[in-house]
Parts: C-alpha cells; structure tokens; sequence
C-alpha cells in the first residue's frame, strides 16, 4: 500500500472513529443530570465536541463541493512546508475525499462501520466497569460512558502520547464527582489503564520483532531467494 493511502485510511479511521466516541459522549450527556462538581468538565467536553464536529463537517462540506480547491491548498502548504511533495499531498486529499464518497454511496458500510466503532469503545467502557466493580463500587451506565467519552475526546489534544495522564486525570475527576470513592476511582482508573494501554506495548514489540526476525520474516525472503536461483541456473544454461 503506497503512504499517501495508508495515511488517508488511517486519517478516515480516526476521524471517524472519534465522531462516534463524540455520540457516545452527547448520549451519555442526555441521560446524566450534571452536578456543579461536574459541570465545568461536562462545559469543556461540550466545547471540544462542538469544536470537533464543526470542523469535521466543514471538512466534508469542502471535499464534496470544493475538491479542486482543497487539492490546491494542500499542494501549496506541502510546497511551503516541504515535508511532502506536492503530488504527495494531493492523492491524500483525493484518497480521503474518495473513501468519504465511498461510504455515502453505501450505506450498509457505513452503518457496519459505526457500529463496529461504537462497539470498540463500549467493550473498553465495559472493562473498566469491571475494574471498578472489583474495587466494590458499581458505577451507572451512562456517569461511566459520559466519564469515558470525555477522557478519550480530551486525550485528542496532542499534549502526551496516546493521552498519557490526561485520561487518567480526567476520568478520576469526573467519576469521583459522580460519587464513586476515593479509592475506587484511582484503584479502577489505573488498573484499566494497565491493561488497555501499557499492556498491548510489549505484545506490540513481540509482534514487531516477529515481522522483523522471525518465521514471517524468513518467509518473505524464502521466494525470494527460490526466484534468484532459478534465474542463475538459466543464466548458466545459456
């Protein structure tokens, strides 16, 4: 897969996938009654969720009716910048505003996908229900999903990777506003941490010193090697 769609699929993906948690966030915000020790988190939550859809849909409005136009701007920022070449950045922005097409054409994917999506984040939103539940306080539904979607919308502020601290900040704040002990909140926060960040680091690092050295390594190079023979024997034939 050439760069240019690797970044545009991955940049659809998370768009995307963050347009739901924004969802998740607004049912959660219909179904719980703020209390005035959540209610500046819920105003910020609000604010970014505003923000993120507003930009998303001036996105999409400018790649269905002014393509042309994006394509020239992206090409003159990658000339000013000079990290990509300027055919670089235009098949990125023709790539999204294809894969954007693509899914309003066909509603059955783009129904799939967001189901898919929302699944993601409620099963994560579960397993830290779980987590709290073994600390001995059960938390509602919707304090939790609202608490979980507002700690993954403020980690996208690029300030630490993967939202290191601020999802943990923010999800303690938020559930011991709710109510939720002192302890509870720490001890549930940090061991859901555990295992839904720190925890897939080293499986990743195993994975990527398989591809690099192990089995799947030898066997890209195996026909390789088959093909080089083959080629020398007929050169010696000739």
């Amino acid at each position: 897969m050439q760069s240019e769609n690797a970044l545009s699929a991955a940049t659809v993906q998370v768009v995307g996938a963050n347009l739901v948690l924004a969802g998740l966030f607004s049912a959660g915000l219909l179904t719980v009654h703020s209390t005035s020790a959540a209610g500046r988190y819920l105003g910020i939550a609000g604010a970014v969720v505003l923000v993120l859809l507003a930009l998303c849909v001036a996105v999409l409005t400018v790649l269905d009716r002014h393509l042309d136009g994006a394509v020239r701007a992206a090409s003159s920022v990658a000339r000013t910048i000079r990290v990509i070449s300027p055919a670089s950045a235009e098949q990125f922005v023709r790539t999204i505003a294809a894969e954007v097409q693509m899914f309003r054409s066909d509603p059955r994917r783009f129904a799939a996908a967001v189901v898919l999506a929302a699944l993601r984040y409620l099963l994560d939103a579960a397993c830290l229900w779980v987590f709290f539940a073994a600390y001995g306080h059960v938390i509602h539904p919707a304090e939790l999903l609202l608490a979980y979607s507002l700690a993954n919308l403020v980690a996208l502020v690029p300030l630490t990777p993967g939202g290191l601290g601020l999802v943990e900040g923010v999800l303690v704040s938020m559930l011991v506003a709710f109510g939720a002990p002192d302890h509870a909140a720490v001890l549930g926060v940090l061991s859901w941490r555990l295992v839904q960040f720190w925890l897939p680091i080293p499986v990743g690092g195993l994975a990527y010193l398989s591809l690099r050295l192990g089995i799947l390594r030898r066997m890209q190079k195996q026909p390789r090697n088959k093909r080089s023979g083959t080629a020398s024997r007929v050169i010696r034939q000739n």
